[in-house]
């Protein structure tokens, strides 16, 4: 039977943080977000600061009597709006209330955090009994998951192979891209050896192959990273981490039907660093002028950006294979968890839990070793 969760569960460790709405989606945006949310009604944003709330109660009146055009900043209704301070005595009164069905919590600066539903108040001592925030990585053989403190699935070798792997996938992209470089090229052979190795092109062996060579092999590794294991663990790491922070059953069925892109997945981090480097090659000269137009435009909708890079680049649909690895992750997280939930690791063992280390380690050692290899076919081919 389910009991209420005790007094001294903080606010924030109940909140749902689901995907909000923005004032210019449609309709069906909206209803699409509401069924994988599986929530009453969704938050309207707008420059991160909730505006209204819209619901499949007002997705029934748009399709009732709507003009064509109209977005969801057409069908908002006032939305109950709380601090993430507030004690859940409050919240719990304002939820009794027949007209709110869905408290949406915000931070200091009014910015969206989550929701909070009667569900949610209602849940059992041992669900509530998980780690306020964690996150993980794939790897191509299982999934890492840990909350800093704790840690469960993948170990530190399948990390460290994750680098060398992601080392690898980067090689391909390289080598496509100067495949495709060398077709389109007057000199196919000279733009192929610019690729194969840096020190010949320090050297002016072979002439440069332009700025292309830069920018065009990252739809390559996109591409090669979809086709890999390596997308399949990462859809099921977020699918699997979903499933626990909405609160449900922890299971490959329920994990099955959570979304793959997650607002916290590194995907988001590495699109930002990635646009601002760019924008900062062009307007320095690196690279041609033109491309501060993509950079700037790819900054101002980064959220867009990253939720559609995860959803078909970064991840895909996961195997069942892959599900049941990210679920076994997740279970033995909570596991090790609740049996010592006050245990906190230090600064550098929580760098370490996070996987960080063991990946650049894999990816140093794979490029150290692709390095000796490419010196030594330069010396064989030109006497360096």
């Amino acid at each position: 039977m389910k009991t209420t969760a005790p007094p001294d569960v903080p606010l924030s460790r109940l909140l749902e943080y689901h995907e909000p709405l923005l004032p210019d989606d449609s309709a069906a945006v909206a209803l699409a977000r509401l069924r994988a949310a599986d929530a009453p009604a969704l938050p309207v944003l707008d420059g991160g600061r909730p505006v209204g709330l819209v619901g499949e109660r007002e997705l029934l009146t748009a399709r009732a009597g709507s003009a064509p055009g109209e977005t969801c900043r057409h069908w908002l209704r006032h939305g109950a709006t709380i601090r993430v301070g507030t004690t859940r005595a409050e919240a719990a009164a304002m939820l009794q209330r027949p007209d709110i069905d869905v408290l949406v919590v915000v931070d200091e600066r009014e910015h969206y955090l989550g929701l909070l539903t009667r569900r949610r108040l209602l849940l059992s001592d041992d669900e509530q009994s998980r780690p306020h925030a964690f996150g993980g990585m794939a790897t191509p053989i299982g999934v890492h998951l840990t909350d800093g403190h704790h840690r469960g699935g993948s170990g530190d070798v399948a990390l460290l192979a994750t680098g060398a792997y992601v080392f690898a996938l980067a090689l391909i992209a390289q080598g496509a891209a100067a495949v495709t470089l060398a077709l389109l090229s007057r000199d196919p052979q000279g733009v192929l050896l610019s690729a194969l190795s840096e020190p010949l092109s320090r050297r002016d062996a072979v002439p440069d192959a332009g700025w292309l060579l830069t920018v065009l092999p990252m739809p390559f590794f996109l591409l090669a990273l979809r086709l890999s294991p390596l997308a399949g663990y990462h859809g099921a790491e977020h699918q699997a981490v979903h499933c626990v922070e909405r609160g449900l059953p922890l299971n490959a069925a329920n994990a099955a039907l959570m979304p793959r892109p997650h607002p916290r997945c590194g995907t988001n981090l590495l699109l930002i660093a990635s646009l601002i480097g760019l924008l900062a090659a062009a307007l320095t000269g690196s690279l041609s002028p033109w491309l501060a137009v993509p950079a700037v435009a790819g900054l101002y909708w980064r959220v867009r950006l990253g939720r559609w890079l995860q959803q078909h680049c970064t991840t895909r649909p996961a195997s069942p294979r892959q599900l049941n690895a990210a679920v076994a992750a997740a279970q033995l997280l909570l596991t090790r968890y609740r049996k010592n939930p006050h245990y906190r690791a230090g600064g550098l063992r929580r760098l370490w839990n996070r996987g960080v280390p063991q990946v650049v380690a894999g990816a140093a050692l794979a490029g150290w070793a692709w390095s000796g290899l490419t010196h030594y076919l330069a010396g064989l081919i030109i006497g360096l």
